[in-house]
């Protein structure tokens, strides 16, 4: 029964995402994507300047106060699905008032009627693309890419403000090394790169 059902979510997942490439318009996209099995946020645009988000992925309707981050014991009717969210419920939207769309792993709980995300990343880099893309309206390939490996991090500034008493030549608890210049701890940038010693910070 399990084997038969996983076969039937792969045949109309496979459907589903057939249909969206084919759809004419955002909201047929958007229609589209929903009834796709795995969990994506879908950003789509169409010709006649709609843009629209879908998140896709099946989720189970659990019991109130359960998010699903910690499991529950299977054997207690009490803790059992009571079947599937609609898709339409799922966070999406199509067309915000500030005419931009941004996913980058943090909470959309508040775009849909339920919230699949249990587990979201901050919303440091979300805020950071959208001031990128508030910043300007000429967009072009190169300006996209300039976004997309920009590696201003709002979290690091904040974070370099916060420990900056700790990078002080005479800081009781430091969090420079003595052999390394506290000079250099003290002029962080604000940028997250591969070699940055307090990225994680």
């Amino acid at each position: 029964m399990k084997l038969s059902t996983h076969r039937t979510w792969i045949l109309g997942s496979i459907a589903a995402a057939i249909a969206m490439f084919r759809a004419r318009d955002v909201r047929e996209g958007m229609d589209a994507a929903g009834g796709i099995e795995s969990a994506f946020n879908w950003v789509m645009a169409d010709r006649h300047g709609a843009i629209g988000l879908q998140m896709s992925g099946l989720l189970p309707i659990r019991p109130s106060g359960a998010s699903g981050l910690v499991p529950l014991p299977a054997w207690d009717p009490q803790t059992d699905w009571a079947g599937w969210a609609d898709p339409e419920d799922l966070p999406r939207v199509q067309d915000p008032p500030d005419g931009m769309i941004v996913t980058a792993n943090h909470d959309l709980g508040h775009l849909g009627r339920v919230r699949p995300q249990n587990l979201p990343m901050g919303d440091s880099r979300a805020r950071r693309i959208e001031e990128l893309l508030g910043a300007r309206e000429d967009w072009d390939v190169a300006g996209v890419a300039a976004v997309q490996l920009d590696e201003r991090s709002p979290q690091a500034a904040r974070s370099r403000c916060r420990f900056s008493p700790l990078w002080a030549p005479n800081a009781r608890y430091s969090i420079t090394p003595k052999n390394k210049s506290r000079a250099n701890a003290r002029s962080r940038s604000g940028r997250a790169t591969k070699s940055s010693r307090c990225a994680p910070i």
